[in-house]
């Protein structure tokens, strides 16, 4: 009989699970059907509908539309659908409350091991090197996901990135994870990534793997006085642990510019430091975006001629003036690094480069009031 879908609803009507390591589920919503799907690179999953739950859930409450489950769910998981509702509700009061019907519960998964192993999601990035070095220690496995900041049809990309990381793995002990999936696909259709699933999407890949760990390590985004309703966050992921899993938030003790001046002394850092998410570029950072511009600016400021292979050789000065700040951490970081430059008197040039960022910030922000001034006052003056 086939299935049509329905309004008012995301409804996921079907999972199956053609391989032992493979997952799919059928979701319609908004008058269109999709497979949804996640993979590992070689371990066992479970087939429930836990991982899907954090996927769907912020498209929920973002769209006002009721959520149906027709697939066993963990007691766990739903109980924790509704702690991630209250809270995603408090921050965003325009979005409807959970409204979720579950067709099945299923035990909770316990993990296969007597000892539940640790891990850590990895990107190559700053902040997943800094939770490598704070708590390599722990870990069993590095997790990457090849569907977040590399679509699944960049093969090719993704492929240069995973060896890199291989590499990470093996000089740094634990073995490296592949997880394939093509969530975006349909996230990205309901909420902003940053900003909403960030964080929920990291969940679901540890619900993922869940039979197999015990603790998974979440780097942080962003410091502690910068912390603000945000797609990753430790108050959002961590309500996600079960009995069997625990979600950890790692750290909002630090900010950037700490932790590159953490990594400064770590040569295996410096040679494969990955910050860069522009496709199709045959390296690991391509030292044009705006992720790159504003990294090496950090590593030449505050770590001066270390090395770092992964950057191009120059930093383009001029582009880094063009930087477009938008983020109220990047400016004060900018603004941390005008200051070190000043007071140690090194690198007048990128001192200049970064003194003009600021002024044209500046500038732009009292050009904003401006306007705002004006489209009020002519409000005031319409009869």
């Amino acid at each position: 009989m086939p299935i049509f879908p329905s309004r008012g609803l995301i409804r996921l009507a079907l999972l199956r699970q053609p391989s032992s390591t493979r997952i799919e589920a059928l979701v319609l919503a908004g008058g269109q059907r999709q497979w949804i799907w996640m993979e590992t690179d070689g371990l066992p999953v479970q087939c429930c509908a836990d991982p899907f739950l954090p996927i769907l859930l912020p498209a929920a409450m973002a769209a006002g539309l009721r959520l149906q489950i027709e697939a066993p769910v963990s007691p766990e998981v739903v109980a924790a659908a509704h702690r991630v509702s209250d809270l995603l509700g408090s921050w965003y009061p325009h979005w409807r409350e959970l409204n979720l019907t579950v067709a099945s519960l299923t035990h909770p998964s316990q993990p296969a091991e007597s000892t539940p192993q640790q891990a850590a999601f990895f990107s190559g990035g700053v902040d997943s090197f800094r939770t490598l070095q704070r708590c390599g220690d722990q870990l069993r496995h590095l997790l990457f996901v090849h569907g977040f900041d590399i679509a699944p049809a960049e093969q090719e990309k993704a492929q240069f990135v995973r060896r890199a990381l291989t590499q990470v793995a093996a000089e740094a002990g634990p073995s490296l994870l592949t997880v394939r999936t093509n969530l975006r696909s349909f996230t990205n259709r309901w909420v902003d990534w940053e900003q909403h699933q960030y964080g929920c999407a990291l969940a679901a890949v540890a619900l993922l793997l869940a039979p197999h760990l015990g603790k998974v390590w979440i780097p942080s985004s962003h410091s502690l006085p910068f912390l603000h309703p945000n797609g990753s966050h430790p108050a959002l992921e961590t309500l996600w642990s079960t009995s069997a899993l625990e979600l950890l938030h790692d750290t909002v003790s630090e900010d950037r510019i700490d932790k590159v001046r953490a990594l400064t002394c770590w040569p295996l850092a410096r040679r494969q430091l990955r910050v860069c998410w522009q496709p199709h570029t045959p390296e690991l950072n391509c030292g044009r975006c705006r992720k790159c511009l504003w990294t090496q600016a950090l590593l030449r400021g505050f770590c001066g001629d270390q090395g770092w292979p992964t950057f191009p050789a120059d930093l383009d000065l001029e582009a880094v003036a063009l930087i477009k700040l938008d983020k109220l951490w990047m400016v004060y970081g900018f603004h941390k690094l005008s200051a070190h430059l000043r007071q140690s008197g090194q690198d007048p040039d990128l001192l200049a480069a970064v003194n003009l960022l600021l002024r044209r910030h500046e500038q732009r922000g009292w050009g904003l009031a401006l306007r705002q001034l004006v489209v009020r006052a002519r409000a005031r003056l319409r009869p």
